[in-house]
């Protein structure tokens, strides 16, 4: 039993345990626990019971024959999450949960701040929940078995029920999800305790994380704080584990569990090199991977338990299934950095009516028939998010198209709007969710599959200066991401945009942060010069209507 998927997947053997040495093991158990309680401070009186507890549950699996369990003490967040991550055999299956003892186990019983946070622990597919007395096995919240443990009377305490508990701890598999909605619930959680992990090693100057973050901004996008950095970063897992797991070809060697590094490979097969790329400056530090494990084991627990024929048949009440995925990830993962950061989609009806609004000008006042699907029409949205306002714009333009030259309307715009759909977006998560969003759109509107390349999708900043040059001697993962980012600098500096069109997060609108686009360059005027010069009194508003949401036709 030297694997993680041995668990998953073989037939325990029978272990008879020696009853000696589990006696002794429950004495010894006892008695350092319940010195421990006696010293233990009030205000933390369950901090003493780590060592004892952790020690304890690995000897007596050892014993039951489980396997090797390990406790891996987390930092001390209180609220945040559990005390320990727990693995079996070195792979990731579960956390911990160390309560003082007295405490009750029945989570829905928590009250104040511990009612918050079992919110959030019961979106765990494997939990142990102990006060020290007992132990108590929860699966997505849901009870699955309880025990005693050793800490009054270890002579008659029976030790089956303990090793039936663990074993359905180890051996508990994530309920597969079978909508978008359930992925964006279950995995936004345990991104969260991902970036919580990168935000401690920044804290205490882990040098794999220091060493991550320096690769990440000179090669993914430069991050304005250590918090950006690791939510990025925990975003960027969380993303390219749930697309390539919706590939349903990501288990590349069929052993039912997909790690990063499929993940990766099989998003540089698909085509998706930028996003594939942008987990270079992860799993290329050994010592960064090793470091958040038992964060990543569980994203990969739950996502090699997806069933993927479902998922893609599944309905969303409210529309798009992947529309709504980014909003409903970051409702959970941050709601409060949502907030700040103003990522609020824009609902659906806005976005078609402006849409609708914008296609009117271009058909009756600017003369173009079919009019974003025209082949002089460019579109940009330069603060794309998941995509939605260019599959509006697509679905007007086929729309227009039909109504005005039938079916083979449909072919020639869908031909237009492969090269004339611009979207820029600098944060890697909504960026790849938008790629393939448009790509399979502008696929269904082609009635062909459309080439990687072809997509005008890119992960860049708008704000940065066109005139940044790609740096020399760059090569693999580096190489990629800089070719890519030089793409979008060659759109901004030479491609002549008709329509820009968007709602971009309102927090990036000071009066220092428009860049070029505010403050021009060596070789350009600022952009806003042309709709803010000739009109300088009737604009006065421009970049608060900008804030919100714009439109702007030229």
């Amino acid at each position: 039993m030297n694997s993680y998927n041995t668990f998953l997947n073989t037939p325990q053997v029978k272990v008879i345990m020696n009853l000696q040495v589990v006696s002794a093991l429950a004495q010894k158990y006892s008695d350092q626990a319940r010195s421990a309680n006696s010293l233990s401070i009030a205000a933390e009186p369950e901090a003493q019971l780590t060592v004892p507890l952790a020690n304890f549950f690995s000897a007596f699996a050892a014993e039951a024959g489980l396997g090797e369990l390990g406790l891996i003490r987390e930092a001390q967040l209180k609220g945040v999450r559990p005390d320990f991550a727990a693995t079996i055999n070195q792979r990731q299956c579960g956390w911990v949960e160390l309560k003082a003892p007295g405490h009750t186990l029945m989570g829905e019983k928590w009250r104040g701040r511990e009612k918050g946070q079992w919110e959030l622990l019961a979106q765990l597919d494997s939990l142990v929940v102990t006060n020290g007395e007992a132990a108590a096995l929860y699966v997505n919240g849901v009870l699955g078995a309880e025990c005693d443990l050793p800490f009054d009377d270890p002579a008659s305490w029976d030790p089956e029920p303990f090793k039936d508990l663990l074993q359905k701890f180890i051996l508990a598999k994530a309920t597969p999800i079978k909508r978008v909605s359930q992925l964006a619930d279950r995995l936004a959680p345990l991104a969260r305790f991902l970036r919580i992990r990168l935000d401690e090693g920044l804290e205490n100057n882990l040098p794999a994380v220091l060493q991550a973050k320096e690769a990440w901004d000179s090669t993914v996008h430069e991050t304005t704080s250590t918090g950006q950095f690791s939510s990025d970063v925990a975003q960027v897992v969380a993303y390219s584990m749930a697309i390539a797991g919706m590939s349903g070809q990501a288990d590349l060697n069929n052993d039912g569990v997909i790690t990063l590094k499929e993940a990766k490979d099989t998003l540089a097969l698909g085509h998706r090199n930028v996003l594939a790329a942008a987990l270079g400056p992860i799993i290329g530090i050994p010592e960064l991977t090793e470091y958040i494990a038992p964060e990543l084991g569980a994203i990969i627990r739950l996502i090699s338990g997806m069933d993927v024929p479902a998922i893609q048949s599944a309905k969303d009440s409210r529309g798009e299934p992947w529309l709504w995925f980014y909003e409903d990830f970051l409702a959970k993962y941050d709601p409060e950095a949502r907030k700040q950061a103003g990522v609020y989609y824009t609902p659906t009806s806005v976005v078609q009516c402006q849409v609708r609004m914008v296609d009117d000008v271009l058909r009756n006042r600017f003369g173009q028939t079919l009019g974003f699907g025209s082949k002089s029409v460019v579109t940009l949205d330069p603060a794309t998010g998941s995509g939605t306002y260019p599959l509006a714009v697509i679905d007007q333009a086929v729309e227009t198209a039909h109504i005005e030259r039938g079916p083979a309307g449909t072919q020639q715009v869908a031909r237009n709007l492969t090269k004339n759909i611009l979207a820029f977006e600098i944060l890697p998560g909504p960026y790849s969710v938008a790629h393939l969003r448009v790509g399979q759109r502008l696929a269904q509107a082609k009635n062909q599959l459309v080439q990687f390349d072809d997509i005008g999708v890119y992960l860049t900043d708008t704000l940065e200066d066109p005139s940044t040059h790609i740096r020399p001697g760059l090569f693999g993962d580096a190489k990629i991401l800089a070719e890519a980012a030089d793409k979008a600098r060659r759109v901004k500096a030479e491609q002549n945009i008709t329509v820009a069109i968007g709602n971009p997060p309102y927090d990036r609108v000071t009066s220092d942060s428009g860049g070029w686009v505010t403050a021009g360059n060596d070789h350009h005027e600022p952009l806003f010069d042309d709709v803010i010069k000739p009109n300088a009194v009737k604009l006065v508003g421009v970049v608060l209507c900008y804030a919100s949401t714009w439109t702007d036709t030229t």
